[in-house]
């Protein structure tokens, strides 16, 4: 019999990337619940990580679980709403949730005879192995790709999010990992940062005059220093993550403080 696979799965709703191997540096990313790291490197209780999008940083030992539970692969749901909550029993009411995991969190069903007879909820897997009840209403089986159109429709949903550095979730956004979030409802896969973004090879340079909705625009000092991003919705608008929250604002108002802006579209 062929030897399991060990996978490292993050058991928090959202787990810090730090720069270095302790809590009180910079966070340079975030991972969230059920995503799978690879373990580069361990010292004491902490972990050097590289995420799905290739991004690395220090994890506590904690925020994770190592895997080898050989189950039937069921299918699976993602969050399709701000957040949905987890529970150990099929009830709002019974108990408090076992856990409230974001948007996008990926969720694997145990299996569709499972579904209670009031079509309301479903089993999921946990992390850890064990079970709970998430409501359909909260999750989908099917995230469609968003045209231009759609996606700024899309992200008008996060208007009111607070801004968080080094956030890629509906805890709080940066403006890269907003943008990120966006690409991927656009069916891309953006690197993590805003100065990786703008050189990104599936993009296509698109001057001021040119832009239309839902190209995405990075700021900076120059090409190479670029800091910051957002994504044009029109009429010299843009939506972005900026502290406090996320917000739509005047192009020309975000020029003044974040240097040169820099069109991008999809190929």
């Amino acid at each position: 019999m062929a030897a399991l696979s060990t996978r490292t799965l993050v058991t928090r709703p959202v787990a810090n990337l730090y720069k270095n191997p302790a809590k009180d540096v910079e966070v340079v990313s975030q991972a969230i619940y059920g995503t799978e790291v690879e373990v580069l490197e361990e010292k004491a209780e902490w972990i050097r990580v590289r995420t799905p999008d290739a991004y690395q940083g220090w994890m506590w030992r904690g925020d994770v679980i190592c895997s080898s539970a050989e189950r039937p692969r069921g299918k699976f749901v993602s969050v399709s709403g701000l957040f949905a909550n987890l529970y150990a029993q099929s009830s709002i009411s019974k108990q408090a949730p076992l856990l409230t995991v974001p948007y996008e969190t990926k969720l694997e069903q145990v299996d569709s005879k499972q579904e209670q007879s009031d079509g309301r909820w479903l089993q999921v897997y946990l992390a850890d192995g064990d079970t709970a009840w998430v409501e359909k209403a909260a999750v989908t089986a099917h995230s469609e790709t968003l045209n231009a159109k759609k996606i700024i429709e899309h992200a008008k949903r996060f208007i009111g999010l607070p801004y968080l550095w080094g956030g890629v979730s509906t805890y709080g956004f940066d403006c890269s990992g907003f943008v990120q979030m966006l690409g991927r409802r656009r069916g891309v896969n953006l690197p993590r940062d805003a100065r990786l973004q703008v050189h990104w090879n599936g993009f296509q340079e698109v001057e001021k005059p040119d832009w239309r909705p839902g190209d995405f625009l990075y700021f900076g000092r120059s090409l190479d220093g670029v800091t910051h991003t957002g994504m044009y919705i029109g009429g010299g608008m843009m939506i972005h993550a900026a502290s406090p929250y996320i917000r739509i604002q005047a192009v020309d108002e975000v020029v003044q403080t974040r240097g040169l802006v820099f069109g991008r579209r999809l190929k």
